[in-house]
């Protein structure tokens, strides 16, 4: 006869249930934790992969300045180089005039070079600038509220009006 009883050993019942939740446990939430796990760590092995070719691509970069580092620093030597060779030259053979001559191209040439690196910072201000703007007015357009953007929007209409009543204008 089959019958029902109950089991009155705690140890032999508590294990038993144990086995039951963790069978439970891992029937109906090990597939969900799986693919969760899984998710995550495809994340972070591509998280990794894109840091190190960005670490790469610094790397490069570093590199090309190095390189330019060096050629710019030979480019230098070797024009002072140069430019000791004819001051020499030019003390040598004592002639005043060619002396004068030379002295006024390399005060020319260093004019030019003064020039141009004043004109290549100009032209990186006016970069930096303009890139500074770019991002003040995005910024501007993703943080102001409609309502604030077409206040703001009046505003800027109305003072050009009034720049244009002064003369401004060109």
């Amino acid at each position: 006869m089959v019958g029902f009883s109950l089991n009155t050993d705690i140890l032999e019942t508590n294990l038993i249930n144990i086995a039951i939740l963790i069978f439970g446990l891992v029937q109906f939430v090990g597939a969900a934790l799986n693919d969760a796990m899984t998710e995550r760590k495809q994340k972070i092995e591509s998280s990794a992969v894109d840091s190190l070719f960005r670490l790469l691509d610094a790397d490069l970069r570093y590199l090309e300045a190095v390189d330019n580092l060096e050629v710019t620093q030979s480019t230098i030597d070797k024009i002072q180089g140069e430019l000791r060779v004819v001051k020499l030259k030019i003390i040598r053979t004592g002639t005043l005039r060619l002396y004068n001559e030379l002295s006024t191209q390399v005060t020319t040439a260093e004019l030019i070079i003064f020039l141009q690196k004043q004109k290549l910072l100009a032209q990186v201000k006016q970069q930096l600038l303009t890139l500074a703007l770019k991002r003040a007015i995005f910024k501007v357009l993703v943080d102001l509220k409609p309502s604030q953007y077409a206040i703001a929007m009046e505003t800027a209409i109305e003072r050009i009006g009034e720049f244009k009543q002064l003369g401004g204008s060109r």
